[in-house]
């Protein structure tokens, strides 16, 4: 099977029949064949559809198929397909071999098989997601990296599940900046057997219970009853530092390959180690080796329809294109990645419909598009999409859906089975509508199923009558406030309604943090575990900076000349901010929310009194428990 370490499908010309001005085409993939096409090709001034068939691995070149319209007001639209990056691993192949643990399993040589290289992961800030380690998949389902501690044995067929078992640090004062200690001794042989330039991680919550990152290890040794890591200095953890009680775990080291479902790749012999979780593993067992977006929509691209089609297998992103005008994605699944599903930046007046995405290691998707200068809306829908099992390879700030930019509409999609957020992201006058959000926040603090933070213009923002369920950490959390809420307006977020929700069993169902002109009005709160609604006034005290004379919320103001159009008539609130004591919780209300089927150890439905809510200049009113 042919393979190329980039955007993979190809299509070979079947025959086509024209019918009311389209062009239709039934194809098939083949080596070669869409090349050859394209080269015999002449251009065309009418609607085309081609129809693939098959499992499509080679490069399909959509700017060249794009330049042969004679205008580019002509519609192409590709259908069909299952386009992989993956190679399959022939069950013949398999030989029984004891593993460098002594475990028994299953050797492969991978030699010959065009993997150029094996990737790597990358240490990263906050939020930072481009890893491109090789993972093995099988079963329909990604295997673990060997790895300490192991994962929950009721997972072992690698679901993206709340399957994390952890080591923790320890409080270490004589320890240099960078090593760290800690009480799982069986860490100290983390390096035993470990070949010259394979490089061994720990992933772990360094600082916060909301921020993960990579950092190679040097070395192991014995520390006492536990065990001393030191890492290397050019990849630290995030926010620099390892706290008493922080999480992790070791991976990629040969002597950690214990358990079904685990392997380990020897980069230098061509060798991959593999522990199978089951009997079908071994014949159903792919590698996912295609770098790139596996199908790469051109820039500027307008008048494009892709359709029924599935992209698989791949170490980087599905589907990616920017500056999109017109474009449709309809009924496509994006799974097994490595990196996002789908990616669409400038996106006017697109249309992604019936987009699936499971088992990505960052985000399932992101979208982007209209103008923040003008507040031009970008008119782009993205309806009944289902995004799940995402964010595998890092745990925080990789959402279900990442929203941006002006005037996007998202309804009708189901975010669900995730360490971290379902929806998050910034933005103008967004409509999020009839989602669900079910099984979020898994293993982390300070989180929520829905957020966006930090700004005094991203206003207009609208979520309304969204279903919210099982929104709490059910994973160790140590670092960080342990508050989960169903929606999360953070760190003074202005100017947003959240209307007609429905929350169910989360441990909090709406934080506002101290923002300003925020609507939250006639949700329904079922299970909280604390407060349905939490409201602070952090800008008065603890954030005080951030509001205050050279804040980042004051010179967000200042430069999109707030006082003026189009913000200054898109949002009349906005303009009298600075007037109106600033770092004050001004202009929020609180209506007609209710709070039922209260379990032990519910707290109410406000942590503020009345009279506090109203000493800010915020209403409450027409709120009522029934428990």
């Amino acid at each position: 099977m042919g393979l190329l370490q980039g955007a993979l499908s190809v299509l070979a010309l079947a025959g086509g029949a024209a019918r009311a001005g389209v062009a239709t085409h039934r194809v098939g993939c083949g080596a070669g064949a869409f090349a050859k096409f394209l080269d015999a090709a002449a251009p065309f001034d009418h609607d085309v559809v081609i129809e693939l068939h098959g499992v499509c691995t080679e490069r399909m070149d959509l700017h060249r198929l794009l330049q042969l319209r004679a205008s580019p007001a002509h519609h192409v639209t590709l259908r069909g397909g299952v386009h992989s990056g993956g190679v399959h691993l022939d069950a013949g192949r398999w030989v029984p071999a004891a593993m460098p643990s002594g475990a028994a399993g299953y050797t492969y040589n991978l030699t010959g098989l065009g993997i150029e290289d094996y990737g790597s992961f990358v240490n990263g800030g906050l939020g930072h997601c481009a890893h491109t380690k090789l993972e093995l998949f099988a079963d329909g389902y990604p295997m673990t990296l060997a790895r300490h501690p192991n994962v929950n044995s009721s997972s072992a067929a690698g679901y993206n599940g709340p399957w994390m078992e952890w080591s923790y640090a320890v409080a270490d004062p004589a320890a240099a900046n960078a090593s760290f200690v800690t009480s799982d001794a069986a860490l100290a042989a983390l390096m035993k057997g470990n070949p010259r330039g394979n490089r061994v991680w720990a992933h772990g919550f360094w600082h916060y219970g909301w921020a993960d990152n990579y950092v190679e290890v040097l070395n192991a040794t014995v520390a006492g009853a536990g065990a001393r890591l030191a890492f290397n200095a050019s990849t630290p953890p995030v926010y620099d530092t390892v706290l008493p009680g922080a999480k992790f775990y070791a991976v990629n080291a040969p002597a950690l390959l214990d358990a079904p479902g685990e392997y380990w790749i020897d980069e230098a012999a061509e060798t991959l180690y593999y522990i199978p979780p089951s009997h079908t593993a071994l014949g159903s067992a792919y590698l996912n080796v295609g770098t790139g977006p596996l199908i790469a929509i051109p820039p500027n691209t307008a008048n494009l329809t892709l359709e029924d089609l599935a992209v698989t297998h791949g170490r980087g992103v599905g589907i990616a294109g920017a500056g999109l005008t017109d474009v449709t994605v309809r009924n496509v699944t994006a799974t097994h990645l490595g990196q996002d599903g789908v990616t669409f930046s400038g996106a006017t007046r697109c249309t992604f419909d019936g987009i699936a995405v499971a088992h990505t290691g960052c985000r399932a998707a992101y979208f982007e598009g209209g103008d923040a200068a003008t507040l031009d809306g970008a008119g782009t829908r993205v309806t009944n999409g289902d995004m799940g099992f995402y964010s595998r390879r890092t745990r925080t700030y990789q959402p279900g859906i990442f929203f941006g930019g002006v005037g996007l509409t998202f309804v009708n999609n189901s975010i669900h089975d995730a360490p971290h957020q379902g929806m998050s992201g910034g933005g103008n006058d967004m409509l999020i509508e009839k989602n669900a959000f079910r099984r979020l926040c898994w293993e982390v603090t300070d989180s929520s199923a829905f957020y966006i933070g930090r700004s005094w213009v991203h206003r207009g923002g609208m979520v309304r009558g969204n279903y919210f369920e099982d929104v709490v950490h059910i994973e160790p959390t140590h670092l960080g406030a342990p508050s989960i809420q169903a929606m999360y307006l953070d760190d003074e977020q202005s100017g947003w309604a959240l209307v007609d929700n429905v929350v169910v069993n989360a441990m909090a169902g709406v934080l506002v943090g101290g923002g300003r002109d925020n609507n939250v009005t006639g949700n329904q709160f079922r299970q909280i575990q604390t407060y349905a609604i939490h409201f602070d006034n952090r800008g008065m005290g603890w954030q005080l900076a951030m509001c205050s004379p050279g804040g980042l919320l004051r010179q967000q103001l200042y430069d999109v000349d707030y006082q003026r159009p189009p913000y200054a008539t898109a949002y009349p609130k906005i303009v009298g901010t600075l007037e109106d004591r600033p770092c004050v919780p001004v202009g929020n209300v609180f209506e007609n929310n209710h709070a039922s089927e209260c379990p032990p150890g519910y707290k109410g439905l406000i942590d503020r009194t009345p009279d506090v809510v109203a000493s800010w200049s915020s209403v409450w009113g027409a709120n009522n428990t029934s428990c």
